[in-house]
């Protein structure tokens, strides 16, 4: 592992903790913005420069679910991790819409979690340790793949 990653995999770490002390949903919310503005910086780097792109990430490409789809469509990438940023997109959905307590426990929201990836075949009783454990190695893999990626310069010769 580079000094870059452990860099990342540090900082990541010292936000993961900050989340300790957030209730269930404040982790749901905080982690679902996190993914939404990686997934911008991955698209950014594929852009270039310029007002269009500004447009693009502002506008039609500024929701969790747009920019999902559009690094899915553009092979940024795969399968398995666009299904599991859509389930946590959901998970984020209901915390942020219900209005009745609810938390990691809850049974949709439980379900939803234990479809979420682990590299290592470990089961975690809590359902928030699930997640926890799963979007920190998303959210690495996410972080390590927009910190490799150049951003595109055009190149246009008359």
């Amino acid at each position: 592992m580079t000094s870059e990653a452990r860099g990342v995999l540090e900082t990541l770490k010292t936000y993961l903790d900050s989340l300790a002390s957030e209730s269930d949903r404040g982790v749901a919310l905080a982690v679902a913005a996190a993914f939404e503005e990686e997934l911008g910086t991955i698209l950014r780097a594929h852009m270039i420069e310029g007002k269009e792109s500004d447009a693009l990430l502002s506008g039609v490409l500024a929701s969790f679910a747009s920019r999902i789809g559009a690094c899915h469509a553009l092979g940024l990438i795969d399968t398995s991790q666009r299904s599991a940023l859509t389930s946590i997109r959901e998970i984020r959905n209901l915390f942020a819409h219900r209005w009745i307590s609810i938390d990691f426990g809850t049974p949709e929201i439980d379900g939803l979690v234990r479809t979420l990836p682990l590299t290592r075949p470990t089961t975690y009783a809590a359902a928030r340790d699930h997640f926890t454990a799963a979007v920190s190695e998303l959210l690495f893999l996410l972080i390590e793949q927009g910190r490799r990626t150049r951003r595109a310069v055009p190149t246009c010769q008359l």
